[in-house]
């Protein structure tokens, strides 16, 4: 076995005993119906509990209510929740264009939030910013200039590269749980890069990627 899979293999023993070890760290869940009053900047929805306390909820969108679970013990104000339910659905919520986003993908989190809610969300996150961070009590921020086209649009991606059976290695993305998802397709690439993922069945420009980043078993693809 090529030393670059051994280092791959082993990074990810240590992340899943690492993940194994904070599951058991965790004390139990409390259940808890909330309001959904923001999102954070990767994503997640932003509720607030009677006791002041930050629950950040994956796939909940702001003026949603929602059932979720998340950890009664911890030693912060913030907690991550579990979406577990959700009764009241966002006027701005849409269906997920990625086949991949349902089973565990979080590489584009925004994309169940109409694309017009979108920018109206990034355009009050950095005046709100400003405000906090930089200590500007009025940001003059301009509209934001909407994209020509929401999806295949970014001309890099990062994959995680998993040894096959055959000798190859197959592409994947990280889940929100912390595994591994395979991919042959994404929404977030252009032409180009999309292209260079369909083909990356050949196994001399998986290999010369691999000893290029032979610090992880990670596969940058970029457009020149």
């Amino acid at each position: 076995m090529p030393a670059e899979t051994r280092l791959a293999l082993k990074r990810m023993t240590l992340l899943k005993t690492h993940q194994s070890m904070r599951s058991e760290a965790q004390v139990f869940m409390k259940q808890e119906t909330l309001e959904i009053i923001d999102l954070s900047s990767d994503g997640r929805g932003v509720a607030r509990t009677a006791e002041g306390l930050v629950i950040m909820i994956a796939g909940a969108l702001p003026g949603e209510s929602v059932v979720c679970g998340y950890e009664e013990q911890s030693g912060t104000s913030l907690r991550n929740g579990v979406l577990e339910k959700n009764l009241r659905l966002s006027p701005n919520r849409c269906d997920h264009p990625c086949p991949y986003h349902c089973r565990g993908c979080n590489g584009s989190p925004l994309g169940i939030l109409k694309y017009e809610a979108q920018l109206a969300w990034k355009e009050n996150h950095l005046r709100e910013t400003l405000k906090r961070i930089a200590g500007i009590k009025s940001p003059a921020v301009q509209k934001i200039i909407p994209a020509d086209q929401p999806w295949n649009y970014r001309n890099r991606i990062e994959l995680i590269l998993i040894p096959t059976e055959d000798g190859g290695y197959q592409p994947c993305y990280s889940t929100s749980g912390g595994g591994v998802l395979p991919v042959d397709v994404c929404l977030l690439a252009d032409e180009t890069v999309s292209a260079a993922l369909k083909s990356m069945s050949s196994d001399s420009v998986l290999h010369k990627a691999i000893r290029k980043h032979q610090d992880a078993p990670r596969l940058l693809l970029h457009a020149d």
